[in-house]
């Protein structure tokens, strides 16, 4: 709700028994754009699709983990769900995306081997079946023996010498020591021999892991000194090193070159490192991405598999014994990040504190997978999400893991706003751990209030499409502080029909008012516990019910288009001034030219700056709309032509 006149506001206050109903001034207004949109009667301006994966595994044979991820224009990967397959290896999970996404990874792991497959999102279900004769891109396991660790092995400029243990989640490092010989550009492991061979400028080095010891090779090399890429093929027990358009072979034993290489086909040639393959394939990154090199001869022919716009630039690549292929940054805080080598996808593992400026992979004995199951749940621990809790063992994410859904609301219904959509932005992520059965046990719900830019102290709630009976408990709510809510004993608001969760009573106390920013640090966390785990049937498809209510008054909600209110509404109001809701036919929260007062976006949506109709900052907004959503679903991304940013908070 908008104030432009400041004596309405001033009335409004000395009147404090009289409803406050503002003024707007017209010209103030960008609602005509709207108004002269020609909206299709079904369509309730969500921005998701709710796709339901069906995958199978002819060769099941128990123990598998199922990771489900979308990918980015850069084909980074982002969790959105996670599972196992069934006693009849079967894995079924309903998921809300973007409408933007036109398809998702999955992702079978068994024995530390993956399998994989990207697939085209065509309507509301999705199958794949995995099958064992498709190869699996790993070889070998996660987990080693007693005392014994997958590493990388890292050198840096700042002459420090440090290991990472890839064997967990966490990647610990240990230093090992100041590296002889100054700084280091490049290094390699001969996993045979256990041997971390580095360059220090004209000088050839290597470590044994061993007896932790340092020796020297020899002095001298092609480019005379300092070199980006190493790299030690353990199929024929040579070093290959590198720099720009140059690939040398290198006998370690004496420091004499064998081979000079011409490598044809890099976008750029700068930094970057190489490694190979435990069977002897050649991949070599440089800042424009990765490769995978292909030697005939004298020529080495360069093949891109990443995106060609990788927000990072890699200067270092390790292939580890299960073949993961590793990659680093060589920023102050350098990321640790895993890449497929078949298609390029990738993920962020670690970042850490100092510079890696160079990596290469060892591992030791013989490799067996732990099958420990700690809270015997059926799980194995290097699959389980909570291998302590028999309760859980996977989460779902909506959005997706690290990323937002937005709800935008405006607050003058039932008479029409101004068509910003900012008098209350809300973040949201969703989370739904599920346990060993394919149950969900508990739902996990963080919010971030993103914009208020309206005068309006309104509430805002969900509400689930199971009954209140179900929920245990409501932990970490402590934004209900206006006493406008009747708390039931479990933490739901009392005496509704289904489960209502009021997560605050007004705005202006989590978030800060009239801030055109989308930069706000409100984050609460509420989770919602079962009395017993329920089937993903019951629970429904997130974001659920979303609502706001008006001003401290409970009985005047505001729902997106075609969702219906609680019982806690009056519903009396429906019909009048500019709201054009129908019991009978469950048309809900409408004009009559089909606007809403509430749009969904599944991703993480920028507010328009005040009294700034939603056509004027984003530029597809009206195609999407005008076409029910079937063009422009992602109208809302940071693309110039899709965007006017002087009408959108920055």
């Amino acid at each position: 709700m908008k104030l432009i006149k400041l004596t309405i506001l001033l009335l409004s206050i000395t009147l404090s028994a009289c409803e406050y109903r503002p003024e707007i001034e017209k010209d103030d207004l960008s609602s005509q754009q709207m108004e002269e949109l020609n909206i299709p009667e079904n369509f309730d301006f969500n921005n998701g699709q709710s796709v339901t994966l069906q995958i199978k595994d002819n060769d099941f044979t128990g123990n598998s983990r199922i990771n489900v991820y979308i990918l980015d224009d850069t084909k980074q990967k982002s969790l959105i769900a996670s599972g196992s397959l069934n006693a009849q290896g079967e894995f079924t999970k309903t998921i809300t995306l973007s409408g933007a996404i036109d398809n998702v990874r999955v992702e079978k792991i068994f024995n530390g081997k993956k399998q994989a497959a990207t697939l085209d999102i065509t309507g509301t279900h999705l199958s794949y079946t995995f099958n064992s004769n498709v190869s699996m891109q790993r070889k070998g396991t996660l987990e080693t023996t007693a005392n014994c660790a997958e590493n990388l092995y890292s050198v840096n400029e700042d002459e420090i010498f440090y290991s990472i243990n890839t064997e967990n989640n966490n990647f610990d490092e240990t230093f090992i020591a100041h590296l002889p010989g100054n700084r280091s550009y490049a290094c390699a492991v001969d996993r045979n021999n256990n041997l971390v061979y580095y360059n220090t400028r004209k000088v050839l080095r290597y470590y044994e892991i061993d007896t932790d010891k340092f020796h020297v090779v020899g002095n001298g090399n092609p480019f005379d000194g300092d070199y980006a890429r190493m790299g030690f093929n353990n199929t024929n027990g040579l070093l290959y090193i590198s720099d720009f358009d140059q690939l040398y072979t290198v006998d370690p034993t004496d420091n004499t070159v064998t081979n000079s290489i011409a490598i044809v086909g890099l976008d750029n040639t700068e930094n970057g490192d190489l490694d190979f393959t435990t069977d002897g394939e050649l991949y070599m990154c440089t800042l424009s991405g990765l490769y995978k090199l292909d030697i005939d001869g004298n020529v080495a022919l360069a093949t891109r598999i990443s995106a060609e716009n990788l927000p990072f630039q890699p200067t270092s690549l390790a292939i580890d014994k299960n073949d993961r292929l590793f990659l680093a940054t060589v920023d102050d805080n350098s990321q640790l990040i895993e890449m497929d080598k078949e298609d390029g996808t990738w993920s962020v593992l670690k970042t850490f504190d100092h510079k890696i400026t160079d990596l290469g992979s060892a591992s030791c004995g013989e490799q067996v997978l732990d099958q420990t199951d700690t809270d015997n749940d059926g799980i194995i621990d290097v699959n389980d999400d909570y291998p302590s809790d028999a309760n859980k063992a996977f989460n779902t994410y909506t959005p997706r893991q690290f990323g937002w859904g937005t709800l935008a609301f405006e607050d003058m219904w039932p008479d029409k706003g101004d068509y910003d959509f900012n008098d209350l932005v809300v973040n949201y992520r969703i989370t739904a751990v599920y346990n060993a059965d394919n149950k969900v046990a508990e739902l996990i719900i963080k919010t971030r209030i993103k914009t208020i830019g309206g005068y309006f102290r309104n509430g805002f709630g969900i509400e689930f499409p199971f009954t209140p009976e179900v929920v245990a408990s409501v932990t970490g709510n402590n934004n209900l502080q206006a006493g406008l809510i009747n708390v039931a004993a479990n933490g739901l608001e009392s005496d509704q029909d289904n489960a209502v969760l009021i997560l605050f009573d007004n705005a202006y106390n989590v978030g800060e008012a009239w801030v055109c920013s989308n930069s706000q640090q409100n984050d609460t966390e509420v989770t919602i516990t079962f009395t017993e785990p329920i089937i993903e049937e019951t629970l429904g498809t997130a974001p659920f019910n979303p609502f706001i209510f008006i001003n401290g008054d409970r009985q005047k909600e505001v729902h997106l288009s075609g969702k219906n209110p609680t019982k806690k509404m009056n519903k009396n109001l429906f019909g009048s001034s500019d709201d054009n809701s129908n019991s009978s036919n469950k048309r809900w929260y409408k004009t009559k030219k089909n606007l809403p007062w509430a749009i969904s976006v599944v991703y993480d949506f920028e507010a328009m700056k005040e009294g700034k109709d939603i056509n004027r900052g984003y530029l597809k907004f009206k195609d999407w709309a005008e076409s029910g959503g079937s063009t422009y679903n992602n109208w809302y991304i940071d693309v110039t032509e899709y965007r006017d940013d002087n009408e959108i908070c920055q």
